[in-house]
């Protein structure tokens, strides 16, 4: 595979086209389960859900004023929510939090 060096041009579309791909939905992912864990001095949160007939826990990092919804003293365990997050450095990160009210609880896992 050749090496083609990228003109200024070319670089600043390149450039536009990651930030653009950044802050689309682009990578976001929608996750509903329960709460399992909240730790605000560490910003995590974390989740158990449901693939099939296996369940996983997914550990958020939700950074104070960056992310939508409640702030974590507000989220409680046994709460079922609905996060919005993207994968950045290895690290599921919420975009956005929502305690589902309980009549969209039923049937969660």
């Amino acid at each position: 595979m050749s090496h083609v060096p990228i003109s200024g041009t070319n670089r600043a579309l390149v450039a536009a086209a990651i930030v653009i791909a950044m802050t689309s939905g682009i990578g976001l992912t929608t996750t509903i389960g329960t709460v399992q864990a909240v730790d605000p001095n560490a910003h995590e949160l974390a989740v158990v859900t449901g693939r099939g007939y296996a369940l996983r826990t997914i550990v958020f990092q939700v950074e104070p004023g960056k992310a939508e919804g409640p702030s974590l003293a507000t989220v409680k365990p046994g709460q079922i929510v609905e996060v919005h997050h993207r994968k950045i450095s290895g690290r599921e990160v919420a975009l956005s939090i929502e305690i589902l009210p309980p009549e969209q609880q039923r049937g969660q896992p």
